[in-house]
């Protein structure tokens, strides 16, 4: 296991969210939260936007204050002279935020008036093809998004990325103040039983997205794909279950009633919204995981570190590779590639995964951070 390097000075970093579900990146908070404590950096959370209450509680069990300041563009001037009380008050010494380019406009004045010039980066976590579908829906929020890409070149500001994939992607791979820092993983997800017997349980785990058209490939983690590989897998094998978490529970309830009639939907378990994931990572053999696009796809890592196979989309980056347990195929691939696929992997030896050697060690990933901060 990677030595956590030494900070020369005590720090206060803030991690700025517009949202806080059970995303990669909360998970990734919590991971290197107390590798980071121990050397003097103390990590807090503001959150800008809706919040989802669970996700908010876990963060206090685990001992991280939380503040919130509502943002909208209407009442900037008001976010402001708030965020810079915060600051103040609770001797802030670096921004970290983690809302893409898009998050740069709500910190403008505070840039201008110089209030966070050096203490601010603006973390990357979606991939570029997501932020064409999801954040550039209308010309204005394209110019938005250009124009705080700009600021940061401008102005120097760091700018963080969770993959080398996306750093070039956007075109920031020679950017002077751009960093590549991998998501470190949660350290509960050591020792857990990977020869427990996991009766071919298949696990998709992500958003359901809005978009519900039984077969169609128009959604990010790609749900409804899943489900019919899985129909088609159950076709062939029917001693396989399809255990899927994710939310929100309106969503779960129109997979639920568009599969009712199907054969396969009783070896189909939904879980819902759930933090608390690795009890069923454990009884897994396979995670389906056929996203469409993704920053990194963190769940992949968890997935070999408790000795499941993945099976993951070609556009999913290959930096999640940490064992030779996992397989991509494309998205042009038909449904039953991906079940055949999926078969001779569950039927497969599994090569444990060297997590501990790895670039998402929690405490890989704090020397990570520990450096970018200190630059």
């Amino acid at each position: 296991m990677p030595s956590i390097q030494k900070f020369d000075q005590p720090m206060t970093v803030l991690w700025v969210f517009s949202s806080f579900s059970h995303g990669g990146v909360e998970t990734w908070l919590l991971s290197v939260k107390d590798y980071l404590r121990k050397e003097g950096v103390i990590l807090k959370v503001l959150l800008t936007g809706p919040y989802d209450d669970k996700g908010i509680n876990v963060l206090k069990n685990y001992g991280v204050q939380v503040f919130s300041i509502p943002y909208s563009f209407k009442k900037i001037g008001k976010f402001t002279v708030e965020l810079n009380k915060l600051i103040r008050e609770e001797e802030i010494d670096l921004l970290h935020d983690h809302g893409d380019f898009a998050g740069l406009i709500k910190f403008i004045p505070s840039l201008i008036i110089g209030f966070l010039r050096k203490k601010l980066i603006i973390h990357i976590h979606s991939s570029y093809r997501a932020v064409q579908v999801y954040n550039w829906k209308t010309p204005q929020k394209k110019l938005t998004w250009l124009v705080s890409k700009i600021i940061c070149k401008f102005l120097n500001i760091k700018v963080a990325s969770t993959s080398l994939k996306s750093l070039k992607e956007f075109g920031l791979d020679n950017y002077r103040n751009a960093r590549v820092v991998y998501c470190g993983i949660r350290k509960d997800f050591f020792g857990i039983d990977k020869n427990q017997n996991k009766s071919r349980n298949i696990l998709f785990c992500g958003r359901f997205d809005a978009e519900d058209r039984y077969g169609g490939y128009f959604n990010h983690k790609n749900h409804w794909f899943a489900v019919n590989v899985f129909k088609r897998i159950y076709e062939i094998d029917k001693t396989c279950s399809l255990i899927m978490i994710g939310g929100p529970l309106e969503r779960i309830q129109r997979v639920r009633s568009k599969i009712q009639n199907e054969a396969f939907a009783s070896n189909v378990k939904f879980i819902g919204e759930e933090f608390d994931v690795i009890k069923y990572f454990s009884q897994c053999d396979l995670l389906l995981f056929p996203s469409r696009h993704e920053g990194l796809g963190l769940v992949a890592v968890e997935a070999q570190c408790v000795g499941m196979k993945v099976l993951k989309s070609t556009d999913v980056p290959d930096e999640v590779i940490i064992s030779n347990n996992v397989e991509s195929l494309s998205l042009e691939n038909s449904v039953e590639e991906w079940a055949i696929k999926g078969i001779e992997m569950i039927m497969k030896e599994v090569d444990y995964a060297s997590i501990d050697k790895s670039k998402f060690h929690p405490s890989s990933s704090a020397n990570m951070l520990i450096d970018f901060y200190r630059e």
